[in-house]
């Protein structure tokens, strides 16, 4: 999923960009086109003004140049609305199964129903993208003719003619998404101390119809300004997750959503624990983008007496990992953990991260970057952590479509100790996707001849012993990445074997199949100093 954040600035400025990328926000400054050249970009526009209404018709830009760029679903957040709560991700999913777009929703009874298109959402396909192209047309034209309405009014008579955009249109709760009228209500709002009978908790404020810049700001900071993911542990308090997975309580930024995947979907994330089990005693296990060390607790839960090296690239993920590895061992004192901070990869050398909601993604690069990471080889920290490394039995690789470069990075160690590998094969573009295919063809040359598949949900799949099914498989979902399916899964987890292992894992496979997994519950709990 992309998250948009749109700036017009003045001038070209690093820093500004800088900031937003350190806050895994993609910004790009698209300088003055157009109109746009003719207005300050710091001066603040009233509502419906001709100048509030040229600045606004760059929104319908932004939004076409992330999905073409992106071909993904995209969100856009205006400046000033306040999120306040992890955005439901899952739930935006689930609403995109059945409609192509999600809008806040203005009016009651005795107020007009109005779509509020400062948080809008739109499912990614060539139907959304001709609509965005239209909106754009529209007001660029109404601005031209001296009519110069606005971006919510154009897209509400857009889909208003047209039943089928309004049909596949999901207004959003105002409960839970207020917007800019219900201002008196929320003026004194504050999470962590005012309830409002039979109201949810807010997951974002937006400040739309509170005039001036001043005001807008006074507004939205009468929320709870601690609600920002933490950068770093001294930041890092009430707002974290406590998870309990098996023996532990483990700690997860505010916005993780791994509680909430395995709450809607009872099997992921759930094999690992069970075939740590049947690992040999004293052997190691690695694990690259080892995030915050959730995989960990539960491997360790289950099987304490492995090697666990923990490789993990992101700063504030990294010191997640480091705490709960802290954690375990204060209940397991004898179990043997070792994190590394590194950006694993062969081909890609120069990379930064980005995301939100507990993964992050790299991004290749080669020029000079804010937060760049030079990658390293897995064979270099093999050999720099030997005995760490040693009698090798698991390689799990989480990088969120780089899985495939940190394999070839590996092949000295892979070819050597033919470890059990589990990775994801995720792409999001072709070169992405041939290197996948590159990669299980080396691996089957390599000897790994025993394969298991899993959908991205936690469901298994099937065994085969041919990389020709799982090329078709990967095909399937190619086919839905270019919107030329329906959607049914989104990567697979990839499990395999060389002939030396595939007993141990196909042991391991039937016992996750016979599982009779209960759906855990997480807890947000306040951390003691």
């Amino acid at each position: 999923m992309t998250v948009l954040t749109y700036y017009s600035l003045d001038q070209p400025n690093s820093d500004i960009i800088e900031t937003l990328n350190s806050l895994q926000i993609e910004a790009i400054d698209i300088g003055h086109p157009g109109l746009l050249d003719l207005l300050s970009s710091t001066t603040y526009s009233h509502f419906n003004t001709l100048e509030f209404n040229i600045k606004t018709s760059f929104k319908w830009l932004a939004l076409l140049g992330a999905m073409t760029t992106k071909l993904d679903n995209v969100i856009f957040i205006d400046s000033d609305v306040k999120v306040v709560s992890p955005l439901p991700i899952l739930a935006f999913e689930g609403i995109w199964e059945h409609f192509d777009i999600f809008v806040q929703d203005e009016g009651t009874s005795i107020f007009p129903k109005h779509p509020c298109t400062g948080f809008i959402g739109f499912k990614f396909g060539q139907r959304n993208i001709s609509l965005i192209e239209r909106l754009h047309k529209e007001q660029t034209s109404t601005i031209v003719s001296a009519a110069s309405q606005h971006d919510q009014s154009i897209f509400y008579d857009l889909i208003s003619r047209d039943i089928d955009f309004y049909k596949s249109t999901y207004f959003l709760s105002q409960n839970i998404f207020p917007v800019g009228y219900l201002a008196p209500i929320y003026r004194n709002f504050l999470p962590c101390s005012v309830l409002f009978p039979g109201q949810e908790n807010p997951i974002l404020y937006h400040a739309n119809w509170t005039v001036g810049i001043e005001n807008k700001a006074l507004l939205m900071d009468s929320f709870n300004n601690d609600r920002a993911a933490p950068s770093n542990r001294e930041n890092q308090s009430h707002d974290d997750l406590i998870y309990k997975v098996g023996e532990f309580e483990i700690r997860l930024p505010f916005d993780h959503l791994l509680p909430e995947y395995q709450k809607q979907h009872c099997r992921y994330d759930r094999f690992l624990p069970i075939l740590a089990n049947s690992l040999p005693k004293g052997s190691s296990v690695i694990n690259i983008g080892a995030n915050c060390g959730d995989t960990l607790a539960f491997m360790a839960s289950s099987n304490p007496m492995l090697n666990y090296i923990c490789i993990e690239a992101d700063k504030d993920f990294f010191s997640y990992l480091e705490l709960n590895a802290c954690l375990i061992k204060d209940v397991l004192p004898n179990c043997r953990i070792t994190t590394i901070r590194e950006m694993i990869g062969l081909n890609v050398r120069t990379a930064s991260l980005s995301g939100s909601g507990g993964t992050k993604t790299a991004t290749d690069i080669n020029d000079q970057h804010h937060g760049r990471l030079q990658t390293r080889t897995l064979d270099d920290i093999c050999q720099e952590y030997s005995t760490e490394c040693s009698a090798l039995s698991l390689l799990i690789i989480d990088t969120d479509g780089f899985d495939y470069d940190v394999l070839m990075s590996a092949k000295s160690q892979v070819e050597s100790q033919q470890p059990l590998l589990f990775f994801e094969c995720q792409f999001s573009d072709v070169y992405q996707l041939d290197g996948y295919l590159e990669a299980l063809h080396w691996l089957e040359k390599t000897g790994y001849s025993d394969w298991h598949l899993f959908d991205n949900f936690g469901g298994y799949l099937l065994n085969t012993n041919s990389v020709t099914t799982i090329t078709q498989i990967i095909e399937y979902i190619q086919q839905q990445n270019v919107s030329n399916a329906t959607r049914t899964m989104y990567y697979l987890d990839i499990f395999a074997a060389s002939a030396t292992s595939a007993e141990l894992a196909r042991h391991a496979i039937a016992e996750f199949r016979l599982l009779d997994i209960a759906k855990p519950h997480p807890t947000r709990l306040p951390i003691s100093d």
